[in-house]
């Protein structure tokens, strides 16, 4: 009985945390391979673990629109990411992230501009609750 409650600690202890549900996508399109700001973005602010943090936390969902020159995508994800560029009309200003209320169907633009991870964090929650 020990052996089984000791085991049943360690599964509760290491199970993931259930995701809650996502209110927010945060739509970045970018150029992954050859577009500088882009890989700025992605090196000083999206793979951050503060922002990873702050996204989970929000519930927003982190979406890659990518629009590469040398990484071939599939015929499917390219098409994906045409229909992702329509529906907010994407102009081709790389990088160009969208925040979208997942209730209510608004949106805005966001632009980054070497921002830190603070300070692109605290902009991003900002727009939050000018959307709720």
């Amino acid at each position: 009985m020990k052996l089984l409650a000791s085991l049943l600690l360690v599964v509760l202890l290491h199970a993931p945390t259930p995701a809650l549900p996502t209110r927010y996508k945060l739509y970045v399109f970018e150029g992954s391979d050859w577009c500088t700001n882009c890989k700025r973005l992605d090196k000083n602010v999206l793979t951050q673990p503060t922002f990873q943090d702050f996204l989970l936390s929000q519930q927003i969902e982190l979406v890659m629109v990518d629009f590469p020159q040398r990484k071939k995508l599939s015929k499917e994800q390219r098409e994906i990411n045409a229909k992702i560029a329509e529906k907010f009309a994407f102009e081709g200003v790389y990088p160009t992230l969208v925040l979208e209320k997942i209730e209510g169907l608004a949106y805005t633009r966001l632009a980054y501009q070497n921002e830190s991870v603070g300070e692109f964090t605290q902009m991003l929650q900002n727009t939050l609750t000018q959307l709720k």
